[in-house]
C-alpha cells in the first residue's frame, strides 16, 4: 500500500513537474509572439512615416522662401547680417527662381564683410 501511494506521489509530482515546464514554454512563446507583433507594428509605423511624407509643392517652397526673405530682410535690418545670410541661402535654396533672395544675399554678405 504504501508503495502504491509513493507511486502515486511521484507521478502526480512528475506530472505536475511537466505541467509547470509546459506552461514556462508556452509564457515563452506568448512573449516571442508578443514581440514578434510589436515590432511588425514598430516597423509598420515607421515605413508609414517615411512613405506618407510628400515632398512640398513647388507653391509651397515658394511661399516658404518669401517668408524666409521676410525673416532675412528683418535680420539685415537690425544689423545682423550672418543670420540674414542664412535665411536668403535657404530662401535661394527653395526657389531659384526669387531674384530678390539673390540681390539680399549679396547685399547680407557685402555687410558681413565690413
Amino acid at each position: 500500500k504504501k508503495k502504491a501511494v509513493a507511486k502515486k506521489k511521484a507521478a502526480a509530482a512528475k506530472k505536475k513537474a511537466a505541467a509547470k515546464k509546459k506552461a514556462a514554454a508556452d509564457k515563452k512563446k506568448s512573449a516571442a509572439k508578443k514581440k514578434a507583433a510589436a515590432k511588425k507594428k514598430a516597423d509598420a509605423a515607421a515605413a508609414k512615416k517615411t512613405t506618407t511624407k510628400k515632398a512640398p509643392s513647388p507653391a509651397d517652397q515658394k511661399a516658404k522662401a518669401k517668408k524666409l526673405v521676410k525673416i532675412g530682410m528683418a535680420a539685415l535690418k537690425k544689423g545682423n547680417a550672418k543670420l540674414a545670410i542664412g535665411y536668403f541661402k535657404k530662401a535661394k535654396k527653395l526657389d531659384p527662381s526669387n531674384a530678390l533672395a539673390g540681390k539680399l544675399l549679396q547685399r547680407a554678405q557685402n555687410a558681413a564683410k565690413k
